[in-house]
C-alpha cells in the first residue's frame, strides 16, 4: 500500500530522531509505530494502564495518548489475573 502524508515540523523532527537512533527507514518507523499504537489502543480498550516503570524508585509514568479519549472499551476481554 502506498500512503502519502505531510508531516508538520515536530513530526518530521521526531521521525528524523528515530531514524538516527534506530537506523530504520521511514516506512519501518511508521509500520512499527502503527503496530505499537494498535497494541496500545487494544490495551486501553481492555482497561489496562500503559506505563514506563522506574524500578529503582518504584515510580511509573503513565502513557498519555490524546486519541485514547475516543476509544471505547471492549466488552469481552481475555485478560488474566496475575497472582
Amino acid at each position: 500500500m502506498i500512503i502519502k502524508i505531510e508531516l508538520d515540523t515536530q513530526a518530521a523532527t521526531a521521525v528524523a530522531e528515530i531514524e538516527s537512533i534506530t537506523g530504520l527507514g521511514v516506512s519501518a518507523i511508521l509500520s512499527n509505530g502503527l503496530s505499537l499504537l494498535l497494541w496500545a489502543v487494544r490495551q486501553h480498550q481492555d482497561g489496562r494502564v500503559i506505563a514506563s516503570m522506574d524500578e529503582s524508585l518504584h515510580r511509573f509514568r503513565e502513557l498519555e495518548v490524546p486519541s485514547f479519549s475516543q476509544v471505547a472499551g471492549r466488552k469481552n476481554t481475555s485478560a488474566r489475573s496475575v497472582a
